[in-house]
């Protein structure tokens, strides 16, 4: 288990004033000995519109306000230092990817047990009406499509017709700006609606998550770059074997993808 076990052991109440989501998660990080990766955010509640608070355990509250910003919150630890490191930002989807996985592909499989599935009904557009508190008026705000890069050829909203819809709802946001920061990570967050699970071993070189990997031997609509969300290593004598789930907001290949193993 990582540190995560340690911060969701602990209910809490906390106000966190005049602070922006970044530094809270900071805060909170440091908290329990991590170093923070975190990306900036601006401030969400200042008085006398409200003040964030927290009404549970850290790794769930953190959570919460990774999701309001689009963001992902994880811990791992530092590959050379094994030190634990707390991440709370967007998805890095460029880059080389960390492995290429081969299923049903002859003497080169490197991937047992695997399965992929394409939760039709996630993607969704979504729509809110917030009272804007400096303005004391209706501010409506609205995400048709994700703005997150797909890996893919096809985006899996722009796939769906007509078009899913739904109505968000986040009470805490005073201000239109950042009800429409929240509304549009809940449209990105639901276009990641292809996943993709299984199990590699020695031949595959560690998977972290947060990075990207490459996957062949599916066909024309699931081939292609996947986004590491989890990684379960077994460790015993003789064996090693890491369970991976990836995720896609998209199918398709994009013909810019490597699929030659990455040193």
């Amino acid at each position: 288990m990582d540190a995560t076990m340690l911060m969701n052991l602990q209910e809490t109440v906390q106000p966190w004033p005049n602070l922006p989501d970044s530094a809270i998660a900071t805060a909170i990080f440091g908290q329990h000995s991590l170093i923070p990766i975190v990306e900036p955010t601006s401030p969400v509640l200042v008085e006398p519109d409200g003040t964030t608070m927290q009404r549970g355990t850290d790794i769930r509250f953190l959570r919460g306000l990774a999701r309001r910003n689009g963001f992902d919150c994880y811990v791992q630890p530092e590959p050379l230092t094994g030190l634990d490191q707390g991440f709370f930002r967007a998805r890095k989807l460029l880059g080389l990817p960390q492995a290429v996985l081969s299923v049903s592909f002859g003497t080169e499989t490197n991937v047992q047990d695997f399965s992929v599935r394409y939760e039709l009904a996630k993607p969704t557009a979504a729509a809110a009406v917030g009272l804007d508190v400096p303005t004391k008026s209706l501010q409506p705000v609205y995400a048709p499509a994700a703005v997150e890069a797909p890996l893919g050829q096809e985006p899996t909203l722009l796939r769906e017709v007509p078009l899913p819809f739904a109505d968000a709802v986040e009470p805490e946001l005073p201000r239109s700006a950042e009800l429409g920061r929240a509304v549009q990570a809940l449209v990105d967050r639901s276009s990641w609606a292809v996943v993709a699970e299984g199990a590699v071993g020695l031949d595959v070189p560690v998977l972290r998550p947060g990075g990207i990997v490459n996957i062949r031997g599916l066909g024309r609509l699931y081939n292609g770059s996947y986004y590491v969300t989890r990684v379960r290593h077994t460790i015993a004598p003789g064996r090693y074997e890491q369970r991976f789930e990836a995720q896609r907001n998209a199918v398709g290949e994009t013909g810019a993808e490597i699929y030659v193993a990455v040193p």
